[in-house]
């Protein structure tokens, strides 16, 4: 049951309203540029090389006339994951009085030649496949015509190296589909029918009441609605949460919003093919807060409510729980912590069956996490479960996952990247700590509307990027590259 009830605890995560933000996660890139700018006797310093920390430099003595501009760039661009191959892409601006000769290196040596260019040929693509890791780079050969001397000068210039591994890709894009929908003002993981696979509900307004739209088998490759509803119940809400409130597999739908500044909600539970019409649960607390999560305290297989707020700079918690079919205040608490955060999510982090809920934070421009654990009827409020890392607190998502299936929660960090969607795979510990492992450039664009757990044909291990395609709902899936 503890192996479900993971699955089941991920699987609902309520976070739809992904970060926009554009901040840049400060680790290295994989794309380096060294140009040689003009008059090819120049003394000339680059950017720094994200791999060394040192800049790029380039000297050359052969002054003999020439005005003639020219750049030339050695890149390496992303590895690619589908065929475990680096790209060294070469582009030469040059006259037709000169051409360049390159050649891989290896740790230093020279070990073969790879192409030439001259005058104004397009760039051209070598395929760095299948080697050892090592460190790369290139040995350039400049062909500078002496039109005293009527010969050719070559001098030769070496391109600082760059340290290249070729490692298994731990994730890859599985599909990518529109639907036929309009945007919604929300989107939320849930298991509608109880199969095991996530379906994704979005929240819209349809003439100020709420719709409802679930698309139900995104994981056979199908990206339109199964199922939609209009409910009598007004459209304006601050989020929604999915839950099993019954304990049944099937994901039920709460609504929260506000009532003259009480937190109301309205619970919609699953029959496996449609919803209720909604039964509404006031509460006696505050509507403001910093997040709604589901989480299951004491591991009896419902999804209870946490309410996370701000209690004086200090993170404070309420907890509603589930009887099997409605929600009342069962504990409240406030944390030793701080309530700044770049993100909350939830997860199992020691596989005792009952959810954890993980803050993010950021920690003077780095990003931090911290694990407030369930002791089964609370959570704890002074936590030593903190993890530090290197990485920006920068994001447009935090993901929980398992991606190695032993029953703890791992962390997929999505961040924006001139653009691109890149993300670092975090592997958590039995002791609340995560780790870094992986990160990758996914070769799509970050901008999301909501990044999801998203369990597809096997387990909880992959995530889901719900995005706008010329106002059309659309899916990338992605997940281990194993299967």
């Amino acid at each position: 049951m503890k192996k479900f009830n993971f699955f089941l605890l991920v699987l609902l995560l309520g976070c739809s309203e992904a970060d926009q933000s554009v901040e840049i996660a400060p680790k290295f890139e994989r794309t380096f540029v060294s140009s040689f700018p003009s008059d090819l006797f120049f003394a000339y310093t680059s950017s720094i090389n994200p791999f060394t920390g040192k800049p790029f430099e380039f000297t050359t003595p052969h002054t003999r006339g020439k005005t003639n501009t020219c750049v030339a760039q050695s890149v390496i661009l992303d590895y690619d994951c589908s065929i475990k191959t680096y790209q060294l892409k070469f582009k030469v601006c040059t006259p037709g009085a000169l051409s360049f000769d390159w050649y891989l290196t290896y740790n230093g040596v020279q070990t073969g030649y790879i192409g030439s260019t001259a005058g104004d040929k397009p760039d051209f693509i070598y395929l760095l496949a299948n080697r050892p890791a090592g460190n790369y780079g290139c040995n350039v050969v400049v062909n500078i015509w002496d039109s005293v001397a009527g010969q050719i000068i070559a001098t030769s210039y070496q391109l600082n190296s760059v340290s290249v591994s070729f490692v298994d890709c731990l994730y890859i894009q599985r599909f990518n589909g529109v639907s036929n929908q309009g945007i919604g003002n929300g989107y939320y993981p849930m298991d509608f029918n109880g199969d095991g696979k996530t379906d994704v509900v979005q929240t819209w307004n349809n003439n100020n009441k709420m719709a409802l739209l679930v698309y139900g088998n995104l994981a056979s490759g199908s990206y339109n609605p199964t199922y939609s509803t209009t409910t009598n119940n007004g459209a304006v809400h601050i989020t929604c949460v999915p839950v099993d409130v019954n304990g049944d597999r099937r994901t039920d739908l709460v609504q929260a919003w506000n009532n003259g500044g009480r937190l109301n909600l309205i619970l919609y539970t699953s029959t496996g093919s449609a919803f209720s019409s909604g039964t509404n649960i006031p509460t006696s607390n505050g509507a403001v807060f910093l997040k709604l999560l589901p989480v299951d305290i004491d591991g009896d297989q419902k999804t209870d409510l946490a309410q996370l707020w701000d209690n004086g700079n200090r993170l404070s918690i309420i907890v509603y729980r589930s009887n099997g079919s409605t929600l009342s205040q069962y504990w409240s608490g406030t944390t030793t912590h701080g309530s700044g955060n770049v993100g909350f999510t939830v997860g199992d982090i020691n596989n005792d069956g009952k959810t954890d809920i993980i803050q993010f934070f950021d920690n003077q421009g780095s990003l931090s996490i911290v694990a407030h654990k369930s002791q089964g009827t609370a959570f704890e409020t002074t936590s030593t479960s903190i993890t530090n890392t290197t990485q920006g607190s920068g994001n447009v998502g935090f993901i929980p996952v398992n991606y190695n299936y032993d029953g703890r929660v791992d962390l997929i960090h999505a961040w924006n990247h001139e653009g691109l969607l890149n993300v670092f795979l975090q592997i958590g510990s039995a002791n609340g700590t995560f780790s870094e492992i992986w990160q990758s450039n996914m070769k799509q664009g970050a901008a999301n509307l909501a990044m999801l757990p998203f369990n597809g044909l096997f387990e909880n291990s992959g995530f889901l990027q719900v995005y706008n395609d010329l106002n059309r709902t659309a899916f990338i899936f992605y997940d281990k590259s194993g299967w």
